[in-house]
């Protein structure tokens, strides 16, 4: 047996915190609309964002068993970020959804030359604690 496949059989749970973030990703036409008005963009896309939830998911892809560790709230934006790491195979023993703080959103404009800028919520994030700590 392989080294690598030896620690894959003997690999024990990752424990992932961080950031978690609905992104909304917008593909702009060449200048944002002036206001007052509207104007069609190219695509719209939902997609989990964020250090922690991109670490949790890319372990998840490779076959390792990871879980995900934080607070987020009882939304829309919430339950989206459940969903998406449920489906990528990433456990949430220790995740919680409240009413006390809102989901972190990030609105993504892309440019056509491929620059991006960002709005964002701040949201609670992942809203953990020292004493939440103590149950993990």
């Amino acid at each position: 047996m392989y080294p690598l496949e030896q620690m894959m059989e003997a690999q024990k749970a990752v424990l992932c915190t961080g950031a978690a973030v609905i992104d909304v990703l917008i593909d702009c036409p060449d200048s944002l609309p002036k206001p007052g008005t509207s104007k069609t963009v190219n695509q719209i896309t939902l997609s989990v964002g964020g250090c922690g939830a991109n670490t949790a998911i890319g372990l998840a892809k490779l076959g390792i068993a990871v879980n995900y560790w934080g607070r987020f709230g009882d939304d829309g934006a919430g339950d989206i970020l459940r969903n998406q790491l449920n489906a990528a195979g990433v456990e949430l023993q220790y995740w919680e959804q409240t009413q006390t703080v809102s989901t972190k959103t990030t609105v993504v404009l892309l440019s056509p030359g491929g620059d991006r800028s960002f709005l964002r919520t701040t949201g609670g994030g992942n809203a953990i604690n020292k004493q939440d700590g103590e149950r993990v």
